[in-house]
């Protein structure tokens, strides 16, 4: 199908007109020269020379309007090609943007996740050391005699983290080092403490009260980087960071040991 001056670009078209008028005006004035040596009887060498002149003039003054329009052409094409690259940018980093929140969403969860079963596995092993303590004591109070040669310390893993390593940047620098502090126990395996000679229930007693205040305190340390990590993903207020926490549990510990100490 044979393209018509609508299947143009505006430009082109518009370049065309303009053509059009100025081929126009140039054959009136063609027009009006040749009439003017028709009446005045101009000699044909001196007609030739103005017509000549008349001419290139014409065409000069055509031509300059030509380049001008076509400078002004590119200079539109290039503006218009900057913008859309400009745009093309800006969707770029928006898309990029919107995939690195959805990354950070998706870590953040699964992390959450699993700090909150690591609490459930730590207060297990806190309520398991306070039973045996407690059942050591009464052990030691009876003088029963004990024949334990090794005691075994609890382990954890975490896979999830594990394997979010590489993506703790996303959390940000404060957020991303309270994690690593508290998962730093997961995945290490303990080896069981042998001896050489069973162990007295005084001392396997205060083994197990040990392991119960480790437990208790890593299970406040993960609950708070669970609350950091839940007002990161609700928007709401961050409780601060893990140092400062620690720091507030201890001097409320050492006050209410003061408190007690003075009612005794």
């Amino acid at each position: 199908m044979p393209m018509q001056l609508a299947d143009f670009p505006r430009w082109l078209r518009a370049l065309f007109a303009v053509f059009l008028i100025l081929f126009f005006f140039n054959a009136l004035y063609a027009l009006a020269f040749f009439t003017a040596i028709w009446h005045l009887r101009i000699d044909p060498g001196v007609a030739i020379l103005m017509g000549a002149i008349v001419g290139l003039g014409i065409v000069a003054w055509q031509a300059r309007a030509g380049f001008t329009n076509l400078i002004r052409s590119q200079q539109h094409r290039a503006a218009i090609e900057t913008e859309a690259r400009q745009h093309q940018h800006t969707l770029d980093v928006e898309r990029e943007a919107r995939r690195t929140d959805e990354e950070r969403r998706v870590v953040l969860a699964a992390l959450r996740a699993e700090i909150v079963g690591l609490m459930d596995h730590a207060q297990t092993a806190m309520q398991y050391s306070t039973t045996m303590h407690a059942l050591l004591d009464q052990m030691a109070a009876a003088k029963a005699r004990n024949s334990t040669k090794s005691i075994r310390w609890p382990t954890f893993n975490a896979p999830v983290y594990q394997a979010s390593v590489s993506k703790i940047e996303l959390l940000g620098a404060s957020l991303g080092a309270d994690v690593v502090r508290v998962m730093t126990k997961p995945g290490i395996a303990m080896p069981a403490a042998e001896f050489d000679r069973p162990i007295s229930n005084e001392m396997l007693a205060k083994l197990y009260i040990g392991m119960a205040a480790t437990m208790e305190e890593w299970w406040a340390d993960l609950y708070h980087v669970a609350m950091r990590i839940r007002a990161r993903e609700e928007g709401t207020p961050d409780p601060g960071t893990l140092m400062e926490d620690q720091t507030k549990r201890r001097q409320e510990k050492a006050k209410k040991e003061k408190k007690e100490k003075a009612t005794e």
